[in-house]
């Protein structure tokens, strides 16, 4: 992981940090110089700025949910007393709104000769050794006895119950529901390409609901929880999506904690005192730096204002947040989000993973730290994981915990096997190359079939089994 971390850190340097301003500039990694249009204090009691490039003839590389640096060239203030981070939200042709990470604008960020750059992130890097560490030391039994099951030390456990079919699905993937159901520890949902596998999931955690089991569904990428959480709210859960709402499509907003804040009853409340820390931060800044002592005592009283109203907001937050988790039957983050503030000493009865095929393990192992069973969806015969590393790849981070659970657990593994997406010639030559022949059958409806028949060539192929195996791509 540590070798991953240092490629990716390398390459961030020999791409931006080795370079000039000018030079930073023209690949569009900075812009300078730039202007606040205005500020104001949003959702969550966050500070946004909406600044302007003055010079628009410069590239742009910015984009939503990257992170960045606010920085100053002007004389008197040093590189470490003028750099402020924060998280893009929004980005246009000539302008962005980005989340300060701070309370209030610095003075020094009035200056004309204001820049802002792109940064490498090592956040995620971090909650990933964190996570490792603790599976590692493996504290908590719960903890340690999944470690010992996922990792081939400890055979999983299945109970016996019969579960009513749903008629929405077919044969193998009402398998794979009741796998999950009887599952104590782990199961998957192995589904290659058009078979169903999301449709198959929302129907586990549907399920998983009406048992009133406490839950996390995650996945490696933003627009794959996105996907989740479009589909669990068009099933009416109600479902909270963690994280920073610059990551989050514009289409599920309305389910992420800021936009649940502000639909609150109680949210009046919490504006009202918002507009009231605005009001005293004005009459503070009204003192500039050369002031006498009865200045300084008034903007003292006035900052000991600010503290008491922005107490009074956090205790009025923490009441809303409460309020929301208790109406929230599932909640969603990326792997990596899985670390929120929001879920700390959070424990979940089942966590599902989708995409389990594409998360390097050390990142799948963060929800699994909050997890008393767990629940891949994947297909590990599809696209790996993203490394950058090639000697972290070769020694073995290529290899998903996911990968790991199939190889040394095949019985906890349902494959999906009615193909719904693609023609039976293309689907048979797929089959063949990535899956080998010594797997189960794969077939395709006749319906589908038909369908795609008349959408390919116009013609009627009969649907086909095609056989698929274990065999890896190359």
């Amino acid at each position: 992981m540590k070798q991953e971390w240092q490629e990716d850190l390398a390459q961030y340097k020999k791409k931006f940090l080795n370079t000039s301003l000018a030079d930073k500039k023209k690949e569009g990694i900075t812009w300078y110089p730039i202007q606040i249009k205005k500020a104001k204090i949003g959702m969550g009691e966050r500070l946004l700025v909406e600044i302007e490039k003055l010079d628009q003839s410069q590239n742009s590389a910015f984009q939503s949910g990257k992170s960045v640096a606010f920085f100053s060239t002007q004389d008197g203030y040093s590189s470490q007393d003028s750099r402020i981070n924060g998280v893009i939200n929004q980005v246009k042709k000539d302008t962005m709104i980005v989340t300060l990470k701070a309370d209030e604008l610095p003075d020094w960020m009035d200056s004309s000769r204001l820049g802002v750059d792109l940064l490498f992130d090592e956040a995620s890097y971090r909650e990933m050794e964190f996570a490792l560490k603790k599976v590692i030391s493996s504290e908590d039994l719960r903890l340690k006895e999944l470690k010992e099951i996922l990792l081939g030390d400890q055979k999983p456990t299945f109970s016996e119950k019969r579960r009513e079919k749903s008629p929405l699905l077919n044969d193998s993937q009402n398998q794979a529901c009741e796998k999950i159901a009887n599952a104590k520890d782990v199961a998957i949902i192995h589904g290659p390409p058009g078979t169903g596998k999301t449709t198959t999931l929302i129907q586990a955690i549907t399920e998983a609901v009406e048992y009133g089991l406490s839950i996390l569904v995650s996945a490696p990428s933003n627009a794959a929880v996105d996907l989740l959480v479009e589909k669990l709210t068009d099933a009416g859960i109600s479902t909270l999506r963690l994280g920073h709402p610059a990551r989050v499509e514009e289409k599920i907003l309305n389910q992420t904690m800021d936009a649940k804040t502000a639909h609150h009853e109680s949210y009046r409340d919490l504006t009202k005192l918002r507009k009231e820390i605005d009001h005293y931060l004005k009459l503070a800044k009204q003192y500039k730096r050369n002031f006498g002592p009865e200045e300084r005592r008034q903007r003292k009283l006035l900052f000991e204002e600010v503290g008491r109203i922005r107490e009074a907001a956090k205790h009025l937050e923490e009441y809303i947040s409460f309020d929301i988790f208790q109406k929230t039957q599932v909640f969603a983050s990326t792997l990596v989000g899985a670390s929120s503030h929001h879920l700390r000493g959070m424990t979940f009865d089942v966590i599902f993973i989708d995409e389990a095929a594409q998360g390097l393990e050390a990142a799948t192992w963060i929800p699994i730290l909050k997890a008393k069973k767990v629940v891949f969806a994947g297909d590990h015969l599809q696209l790996p994981p993203t490394i950058k590393s090639y000697e972290a790849a070769k020694e073995g981070l290529a290899v998903t915990l996911m990968e790991k659970v199939i190889q040394r657990k095949s019985q906890v593994a349902e494959l999906l096997q009615v193909q719904y997406r693609m023609k039976a010639e293309i689907m048979g030559f797929s089959n063949e190359y990535f899956y080998g022949e010594n797997y189960r059958q794969l077939k395709i409806p006749s319906s589908i079939s038909l369908k795609m028949s008349r959408f390919w060539s116009g013609s009627t192929p009969l649907a086909q089994d095609i056989q698929i195996g274990r065999k890896r791509k190359v």
